[in-house]
């Protein structure tokens, strides 16, 4: 009895971390987008420079890092920043694949290893039934419409349901990777009908 109450604690605890730092990035990124959007014409040539330099790194990580560990906004969006600061779209794409898959083979490699103690010491209950409950009654499309859409993406619980290295490959991957490339492109075409 004792032990599972140190359990419940330590998942209680864990996701109480996770969640701040949900919320320490999302206070982070509205900043930046509120500062971005003041200040857009003056900042734009001098952090062109900066993205430039270390954009890469930080999108490459950044996507990476979202992959893996759940979060509350959509690994795509250090792209579409790394694109409004004046980064190359194809550069700015090819950079969030990369990390972006990195990511989800890791975290899915994990999920596979780890399976059901992992997951459910990040997630509530509810959310692995509901999430099982989708898997189970749509299976690979919803890997795939989860991967091209903002909706849960978490290759971490793929792995923890046992999904094979094939289907995850085929209908989260590939799919992940299709959405960031129009993603991308779309942004870019926002951004030039926009004369940004």
């Amino acid at each position: 009895m004792q032990n599972l109450l140190i359990r419940r604690v330590s998942r209680q605890e864990l996701r109480k971390d996770i969640e701040i730092i949900d919320v320490l990035i999302a206070m982070v990124l509205v900043l930046l987008a509120i500062i971005s959007m003041i200040y857009y014409t003056p900042l734009k040539a001098q952090i062109g420079v900066q993205v430039q330099t270390y954009g890469a790194v930080a999108i490459f990580f950044l996507s990476g890092f979202m992959e893996l560990i759940p979060q509350l906004f959509y690994s795509g969006l250090p792209m579409i920043i790394a694109m409004a600061s004046g980064m190359s779209t194809t550069f700015a794409i090819i950079l969030t694949l990369l990390g972006s898959t990195i990511g989800s083979i890791i975290g899915f490699a994990f999920g596979k290893k780890y399976g059901y103690k992992m997951t459910y010491a990040l997630f509530e209950d509810e959310i692995m039934l509901k999430i099982e409950k989708w898997i189970e009654k749509y299976g690979n499309f919803y890997m795939t419409i989860s991967a091209v859409t903002p909706l849960p993406y978490v290759s971490l619980v793929f792995g923890a349901f046992n999904i094979r290295w094939r289907d995850f490959i085929l209908f989260g991957i590939v799919a992940r990777v299709a959405g960031f490339i129009f993603l991308g492109y779309a942004v870019h075409m926002g951004f030039v009908s926009m004369n940004l």
